[in-house]
């Protein structure tokens, strides 16, 4: 699992939060976007890269101390 783990986040870390802002204004910008994120809210970006954020936390974390990956989303 740590080698997992450790794949998934050299893969975060190379999207960078740049990059993930970037996917998703170009997504935001598609004639049909993913029709589970309201894209009418404003600070739909700010939220989302904040999960990326905290995802990337977790994967840190998650790599430097060895412990086992518990992930639930909502």
């Amino acid at each position: 699992m740590k080698i997992v783990c450790a794949v998934i986040l050299d893969g975060l870390l190379k999207l960078s939060p740049e990059g993930f802002q970037n996917r998703f204004i170009r997504e935001s910008q598609k004639s049909e976007p993913i029709p589970w994120i309201d894209w009418i809210e404003e600070e739909i970006l700010d939220w989302m890269t904040d999960y990326y954020n905290e995802i990337v936390d977790y994967y840190q974390s998650t790599v430097r101390q060895q412990k086992p990956l518990l992930l639930y989303l909502t």
